[in-house]
């Protein structure tokens, strides 16, 4: 199951995607991933929230010379 997992996340494109004996079936997701994919959708975002939401702010990277580089 690993191997196929990785196997889909490194594709780039559907030109990249081939899938040979696909059983639907095999496909689960885990119980906390759906839970939260269905709160989610209960809480649609609209463009007023969007809008009232706070300027995201990100503090600044440190200067590349005070950054340690293991030797």
């Amino acid at each position: 199951m690993f191997v196929q997992y990785v196997a889909l996340s490194r594709c780039r494109s559907l030109e990249q995607l081939h899938l040979w004996c696909l059983d639907r079936d095999a496909i689960r997701a885990d119980p906390n991933v759906s839970r939260e994919y269905v709160r989610l959708a209960t809480r649609r975002l609209t463009s007023a929230k969007v809008g009232s939401a706070p300027e995201r702010r990100t503090p600044p990277l440190p200067a590349l010379s005070r950054i340690a580089v293991p030797e």
